[in-house]
């Protein structure tokens, strides 16, 4: 059986990892229904979501976390500079 395309088989732009589900269903004899294809499509909505929030959230951090250094580097000159005076 040949490899089908996101759309090639299912007629939909659906993502790579649903088209590939319901690809081994259909493998398997299993014929993917319309509400099928949708729930899996949700499915991979919700995970790529999920993981773009993640991803933001951790570069996030970072940016505070590097932030909050350059005010600890800051202070501590002034600090320095108060005390030389």
């Amino acid at each position: 059986m040949e490899a089908a395309s996101a759309t090639g088989m299912f007629g939909r732009n659906i993502s790579e990892r649903a088209a590939s589900k319901a690809m081994v269903m259909d493998i398997f004899g299993i014929t993917p229904g319309s509400k099928t294809i949708k729930a899996l499509r949700l499915q991979d909505q919700s995970r790529i979501k999920a993981a773009s929030k993640k991803v933001s959230d951790k570069y996030q951090k970072q940016r505070q976390k590097l932030r909050a250094q350059k005010s600890r580097k800051v202070t501590r000159q002034v600090t320095r500079l108060a005390d030389l005076a």
